[in-house]
């Protein structure tokens, strides 16, 4: 761990010397001597003194960069950290969106000609309503990616630490009941609950958050907690550039106030912690998470628009960012746990 985050300072230390040794190797054998009176060049190159060094420097900063990059990496590996990542603030930055699918679909060509009109009426018949784009307008649980804003927010409100440790038998037990999990390792802390997609952890954490003995009651916890889930782009649209964006559903207390009469606690709303029950979300709304985390804790509103012709750029709202509820510094070890997820036997 030690070697992992101060792997800047030993890159530096250990290349810097070799970069010189090398420099001072190849730089030596040039001989400067030989140039041309008429023209100033090298007489064996054809370039100036000047150029040449420009373009040796050059060199060497191109092989630095490479070298640093993969010995971060071999730290990484050998520290069992996840290497730092110099591409997915590229990657999500203009949160364009690239591809997108929706089944079942139509053909396009059947709306245009003479045959349009007919084409148009039959699609609006079809009972499996092809027309309707499901991603970016269908209501679907997020399931266990939602456990990643349930950990965010514990970490935010100060219930849930990275290295805290929660045990997991098969599931969370609870008046007579249980929400199973799989088998694997316990207790886990934070980094590997997400790894391992634990569904007990995330009971535990839930609870936590809904009821902290600094909020009234439970009621008041789940208003706090849906107003941070809501900061992560659901339960609203997100603005894009989308026709009948869908919203997304994310419940407060009036629902469970009407449907249990005012009397509920927090294992009534047990299947939140999860991402289940009456949550649901867009796929749109479940990549914008991704993309949420990737810059740790901020997106740009997502959008199928490059470019219009004739204009300078797209509205303004596509180049703001959208910040949530949750400092920048809780999004690391989520992100850890989720390289642990997919590179760590395992997870």
């Amino acid at each position: 761990s030690f070697i992992y985050k101060r792997s800047n300072q030993i890159t530096m230390i250990i290349f810097v010397p070799i970069f010189a040794l090398l420099f001072i190797t190849i730089y030596r054998p040039f001989n400067f001597e030989h140039i041309d009176e008429d023209t100033g060049l090298l007489t064996w190159l054809n370039i100036s003194r000047e150029v040449l060094v420009q373009l040796i420097t050059v060199g060497f900063i191109l092989v630095g960069m490479a070298v640093v990059a993969i010995s971060r990496w071999i730290m990484g590996i050998y520290t069992r950290k996840r290497p730092i990542s110099y591409l997915h603030y590229i990657v999500w930055v203009a949160c364009e969106i690239l591809v997108m699918a929706s089944s079942p679909t139509f053909d396009p060509d059947e709306l245009i000609g003479r045959e349009r009109g007919n084409n148009y009426m039959r699609l609006l018949r079809n009972k499996r309503n092809p027309l309707f784009n499901r991603a970016v307008k269908a209501k679907y649980p997020p399931g266990s990616t939602f456990k990643l804003v349930q950990g965010l927010i514990a970490m935010q409100e100060g219930v849930l630490t990275p290295n805290m440790r929660y045990s997991c038998n098969m599931g969370y037990k609870y008046g007579g009941r249980t929400m199973g999990c799989h088998a694997h390792a316990s207790p886990l802390d934070l980094r590997d609950a997400v790894a391992h997609s634990c569904n007990a952890y995330f009971c535990y954490v839930f609870r936590d958050i809904i009821e902290n003995r600094k909020y009234g009651s439970v009621k008041e916890g789940l208003d706090v907690w849906a107003d941070y889930v809501r900061s992560f782009g659901y339960g609203r649209k997100l603005d894009s550039d989308f026709i009948d964006e869908g919203s997304g559903y994310v419940p407060t207390r009036k629902l469970y106030d009407r449907n249990y009469n005012g009397s509920w606690k927090g294992l009534t709303v047990l299947s939140l912690s999860i991402g289940q029950g009456e949550l649901g979300c867009t796929p749109l709304q479940m990549a914008n998470l991704a993309a949420t985390v990737a810059n740790r804790g901020y997106y740009y509103i997502p959008h199928i628009v490059k470019a219009v012709e004739g204009r300078d750029s797209l509205d303004k709202r596509f180049y703001e960012k959208q910040y949530t509820k949750v400092d920048p510094k809780h999004f690391e070890p989520v992100a850890e746990g989720m390289w642990r997820g997919v590179n760590i036997p395992g997870g």
